[in-house]
């Protein structure tokens, strides 16, 4: 009587699952086989399953890749992101379960250069900008409109990376600000909506994770007057005039 071995999905994980951060946006992950006796036949491929636990610049979602052999580089990660990475393995029968997640956190471009000095380092990339962003211009496009621009804060004081930008406006009466906010790779914005033949106060500031620096110096713009402006205000004339005519008192 010979006893027939069922093949089917591994019943426990790669072991021994490790991760080397290389780079901004490289890890290398190694493992060692499912323990033989687990393997329920033969290991055809491994599946590397990463996800990013927070995101600062955009949106990213669970990734995965396949190989063969007991190693793998992840490539294109986000920088300077922490991402939960585990490994399971294939039989012709399927899949079988995920090893517990490593954390590893990919580096930071032109601040970390090893990643054993992390702690340390992570010290200057976790502040807020000591500076405001530098040549803030301002020019009027119409009655409505008004284009901002700048250039980045100066590398010593950005004290990490640059998420964003807010450029905030408002009228000399006004209490409170109105802002807009564009990405760390946008330096400029056009403000809409706004009040015809109106002076604006506007600043503009960056963010890093931790929070926003200091504003910029106020530059003043005024938006342009239309034709409607220009009937309104005639109007308005020619009743003063009538008004104010000593023929007609």
């Amino acid at each position: 009587m010979s006893i027939k071995r069922v093949l089917t999905a591994p019943s426990s994980p790669p072991q021994n699952v490790t991760g080397v951060v290389l780079s901004s946006t490289d890890i290398q992950m190694n493992w060692t086989d499912v323990a033989e006796i687990d393997q329920n036949g033969v290991i055809t491929e491994y599946e590397v399953m990463y996800e990013p636990l927070m995101t600062f610049m955009g949106t990213e979602s669970l990734g995965t890749n396949l190989t063969t052999i007991l190693s793998i580089v992840l490539q294109g990660l986000q920088e300077y992101v922490e991402y939960n990475i585990s490994v399971r393995a294939y039989t012709n029968d399927g899949a079988g379960p995920y090893s517990v997640g490593i954390i590893r956190r990919t580096l930071q471009d032109g601040k970390l250069i090893l990643y054993n000095i992390f702690l340390f380092i992570s010290l200057y990339a976790y502040a807020v900008p000591s500076s405001s962003p530098n040549n803030v211009q301002t020019m009027t496009l119409s009655s409505s409109e008004i284009r901002v621009m700048w250039e980045e804060v100066d590398l010593i004081d950005q004290n990490g990376i640059i998420t964003r930008y807010e450029v905030t406006y408002n009228r000399e009466f006004d209490v409170g600000n109105q802002s807009n906010f564009t990405d760390r790779n946008t330096l400029n914005t056009t403000i809409t909506g706004l009040d015809e033949f109106t002076e604006y106060n506007i600043s503009v500031r960056a963010y890093t994770i931790v929070g926003p620096g200091p504003y910029s110096r106020a530059e003043r713009e005024e938006t342009d007057e239309d034709g409607n402006f220009n009937k309104v205000s005639g109007v308005a004339s020619v009743v003063l005039w009538v008004l104010e005519d000593p023929l007609l008192t």
